[in-house]
């Protein structure tokens, strides 16, 4: 195993007042300069926007990047944004496509008896329940990509 550290980014909103309301839409769509800075089929579809105009999904970023082009984006909008940054978060990378059954230890190798194999299998069985119901924040998307990134190396 060797260790990846990650942060983690959230952004910190202060929404226009009234822009919960029906029928609100940023105020920089009826502009003329933003007008004309637009294509003709985005100029089409404004009006359809207008009436469906709903907010992104506030979410935690894993790349700095993705949450500064989402508060981009919300300060265009007319929200004020900050991007706040967590302290380093370190996760363990297993070099394996399957990830160990924490808190569980690994699985023994080199069982000689039809017994002991078989309390293995359930003890392994009996740790994957209970990760399935209890452990899905201990698992991450970037531990397990991080993993595979071989694959996808050229």
């Amino acid at each position: 195993m060797r260790p990846h550290t990650v942060r983690v980014y959230a952004l910190d909103i202060v929404y226009p007042e009234g822009s919960f309301e029906p029928g609100w839409y940023p105020p920089r769509w009826d502009e003329p300069e933003f007008l004309a800075a637009l294509t003709r089929r985005q100029r089409r579809e404004l009006p359809k926007m207008k009436r469906q105009f709903r907010w992104p999904h506030e979410r935690l970023f894993l790349a700095s990047s993705g949450a500064r082009g989402r508060a981009l984006l919300l300060r265009a909008y007319g929200a004020q944004v900050e991007v706040l940054g967590s302290d380093p978060v370190t996760w363990r990378v297993h070099l394996s496509p399957q990830p160990l059954l924490w808190p569980f230890a690994e699985p023994a190798e080199g069982l000689t008896s039809p017994m002991a194999a078989a309390e293995e299998e359930a003890r392994q069985e009996a740790a994957r329940e209970w990760m399935r119901e209890h452990a899905h924040m201990y698992l991450s998307d970037t531990a397990s990509a991080a993993a595979e990134t071989a694959r996808f190396r050229r």
